[in-house]
């Protein structure tokens, strides 16, 4: 069977925060210094935003500062030739008043002490994209192909 026999689908919007609320690891892709940098982070979803810690004055919130960014999740079993995946592309806010990091806290990490330095990068989720693809249903008449 060639992967051209596989079915590929659009996941609906709906789908798609369903899955970003399945996982916590993800790969962030921003600009850094006119180049393109892809990150892998930790991440929760508050908000139906993408919400991922940083320190205030480090280099990734100074490079995320109102950019545009994208931020992407995936599942794939490569022996199956089946997975998932999610994108999401919107603007990365840097969320650094006290108690707006203290909420945050307590929803990405509840009990993590962080320090003074504390930020999150909070990425409105204007486009998101999804696809899954899975294996074809067997021929009824043939079998298996």
């Amino acid at each position: 069977m060639t992967d051209a026999e596989w079915l590929h689908d659009v996941l609906s919007d709906e789908e798609c925060h369903r899955l970003l609320e399945t996982a916590s690891v993800g790969h962030l892709a921003y600009t850094d210094g006119a180049l393109p940098a892809i990150l892998p982070v930790r991440y929760a979803v508050h908000d139906r935003r993408v919400v991922v810690a940083a320190r205030r004055n480090g280099s990734l919130a100074a490079a995320l500062r109102g950019a545009v960014v994208a931020f992407g999740i995936d599942s794939w079993n490569g022996e199956l030739r089946t997975g998932w995946g999610v994108t999401v592309v919107g603007p990365a806010l840097i969320v650094s008043r006290p108690a707006e990091v203290h909420l945050l806290d307590e929803v990405t990490a509840p009990g993590l002490h962080r320090s003074e330095q504390s930020c999150y990068v909070s990425i409105r989720a204007e486009l998101v994209h999804g696809w899954r693809t899975t294996a074809p249903l067997p021929d009824p008449v043939h079998g298996p192909a």
